[in-house]
């Protein structure tokens, strides 16, 4: 589905267009980014003909998230709605500490004041160690790690509850609102993916 820009203080959410797909493939298929993402072997073609699709599709949101200078650094999305409850993920940023947290946030804000939803629900491999300690600094409820045979991976389920949102928005902007950090949303120390 296609929704309005969403605007964060350093970064901004637009829905993906045809125009997205080199880049939203790209990232998917960097060797840093899919070692503990599924990787993506498709091509660019068939990457356009999924987003024309995605775009259409009641219940799926696919966001590129760029800087304040309009530059690409990451995805991210909603999807997989069963009544009130949705998935969070297609997660691949380049930013900074503080911007791909933005975007994190900005995202769960859409998802739980704009669209409504109760819970937001998602997977990520066991072992990846970043990942888990990014969506728990966001108030993530983690599970047991377990196999999944589709899969064929061990991982951890993990979810938000809408009614915890309020309380996790005011610690996480008092953290990456602070000044402690460039006008761009990063941080000092070079850019090295958060997941």
């Amino acid at each position: 589905m296609v929704t309005e820009d969403i605007i964060g203080k350093y970064v901004t959410l637009n829905s993906a267009t045809e125009d997205d797909a080199e880049f939203a493939l790209a990232i998917r298929q960097d060797p840093k980014m899919t070692r503990f993402l599924p990787r993506l072997d498709i091509s660019v073609e068939q990457q356009i003909a999924w987003i024309r699709r995605q775009r259409e599709m009641p219940g799926d949101y696919f966001f590129i998230v760029r800087n304040e200078d309009s530059e690409r650094f990451g995805v991210i999305g909603i999807y997989d709605f069963r009544d009130d409850t949705a998935g969070i993920g297609r997660v691949a940023m380049k930013g900074g500490f503080f911007a791909n947290r933005e975007a994190y946030l900005l995202t769960m804000r859409f998802a739980f004041k704009t669209l409504g939803l109760k819970r937001l629900a998602d997977w990520v491999y066991a072992e990846n160690v970043r990942a888990i300690k990014f969506f728990t600094f966001f108030g993530a409820h983690m599970e047991e790690p377990h196999f999944d045979e589709q899969r064929n991976i061990t991982v951890r389920n993990f979810y938000y509850l809408a009614e915890e949102f309020d309380e996790t928005e005011a610690r996480v902007k008092k953290i990456i609102y602070s000044g402690r950090f460039k006008s761009d949303g990063t941080d000092s120390a070079p850019c090295q993916p958060t997941l």
